[in-house]
């Protein structure tokens, strides 16, 4: 049975002694790490800022988690709007960040843990270059308070030790707790992310207003859209008159499998319809799943590694729906107040992970093992792979403006 609200039956924790880190002797060296580093730890006890005028936010992981990371630029701005924000996140997250209004400084670190491309020396010797020019940066922009949102390992409280931030708030799940000022423990509740970042800043904060989590994106930008309004004309595609296929996502034990993506398809042309159906993605990844979907099915048009981030955002935004695996594109379509749907695996929460938005469903296959909180899976991932394709043309259609059941003939045309 498929859930359309993302809440799920909780059978289990993420954390273990306190951190959301699974692996064993992983757990261990920041367990022992973290002993040490309290006994080292100054006695003078931090306090907060009241009236802060540089507040540098730490984003880690990679574009979904930054896309939904920007919701606090806002609750920061609001309440401290004489505060000028900075942003500290990898280099592959920051474009999402390019042409902010709020935001006057970006410095990037790359962990070589969270980086996907290069061998293991490059992505060490990025690793290194990047956080010694990370600290150089922050120090020299003198930060008052720095606030870290990403609750996994690695964090940046290092980073942000290294560089004599003043105040350092950050979670303690991530490692490395001693290392910041305030460190907040991380709760397992059925609550957003965004809510829980929401919380470790009004702990620290005073003047934090209260309001519903949403995303703050910067406008896509003249030039990205002139490059997308050319690719569509290309492709005579019309805004409004296509759905967004986008299948790929940074894992592919996240995958729904090819055939569902293909009998999906098929019960979309059970209805006499004229809405084009358009794939996205990027890499080699993305391009083998879109290509096995588009096999001998010349109406599909696959725009895989022909939109960076703007284009991107553009092409989502002109759809009349999108429907993706648990990838940044869905939190795009969903930033852009297009009808989304989310076909989540439940290896985390998606309580916790799911796209934003009035007009987003999350579809996944509710389990007694679901979430199962297992960063690779299960052989099986039927929390994923047994969404059906009916499921899926259902929701879509409902989202469309229809109501009549895939048994019914009707036309139907885009909302929008």
């Amino acid at each position: 049975m498929a859930d359309v609200t993302g809440a799920q039956p909780r059978r289990s924790s993420p954390l273990h002694h306190g951190y959301l880190v699974r692996h064993p002797a992983l757990n261990l060296a920041l367990r022992t790490r973290d002993a040490w580093l309290q006994r080292r730890r100054s006695t003078t006890a931090a306090t907060a800022v009241e009236v802060p005028r540089r507040i540098l936010v730490c984003i880690g992981g990679h574009l979904g988690d930054a896309v939904l990371a920007s919701s606090m630029f806002s609750v920061l701005q609001a309440g401290y709007p004489e505060a000028a924000l900075g942003v500290l996140s990898p280099s592959w997250s920051a474009p999402v960040f390019e042409n902010h209004p709020t935001i006057h400084w970006r410095h990037t670190f790359d962990h070589w843990k969270t980086n996907r491309s290069g061998s293991r020396l490059e992505r060490w010797r990025q690793y290194r270059r990047s956080a010694t020019r990370a600290v150089v940066e922050i120090k020299d922009n003198g930060y008052d308070m720095a606030i870290d949102l990403y609750p996994f390992f690695p964090n940046a409280a290092r980073i942000l030790s290294d560089a004599g931030v003043p105040i350092r708030v950050g979670y303690a799940s991530g490692g490395g707790g001693p290392l910041y000022t305030h460190a907040v423990p991380w709760v397992n509740s059925p609550r957003h992310t965004v809510e829980q970042h929401l919380a470790l800043i009004a702990g620290v904060l005073e003047n934090v207003p209260s309001t519903a989590p949403h995303y703050d994106l910067p406008p896509i930008g003249v030039e990205a859209e002139a490059r997308g309004a050319r690719l569509l004309e290309s492709l005579s595609l019309q805004r409004g008159r296509y759905i967004v296929l986008h299948p790929g996502s940074g894992s592919a034990r996240k995958h729904w499998p090819v055939d569902r993506w293909r009998e999906f398809v098929g019960r979309l042309r059970e209805f006499e319809n004229d809405l084009r159906i358009v794939l996205t993605g990027n890499g080699s990844s993305d391009s083998a799943v879109i290509d096995a979907i588009c096999a001998g099915d010349a109406s599909l048009t696959s725009l895989c590694d022909r939109t960076a981030l703007g284009e991107l955002r553009y092409v989502l935004a002109g759809a009349a729906l999108v429907i993706g695996v648990d990838s940044v594109a869905v939190h795009l379509a969903a930033a852009a107040d297009v009808p989304s749907i989310a076909i989540m695996a439940a290896m985390s929460d998606p309580a916790h992970w799911r796209p934003l938005g009035s007009h987003v469903r999350v579809l996944t296959n509710a389990l007694p093992c679901a979430p199962c909180f297992r960063s690779a899976g299960c052989p099986t991932m039927n929390c994923v792979r047994d969404v059906t394709a009916g499921q899926v043309a259902d929701v879509g259609l409902e989202l469309l403006g229809c109501t009549n059941s895939l048994a019914e003939s009707l036309r139907f045309t885009s909302p929008r």
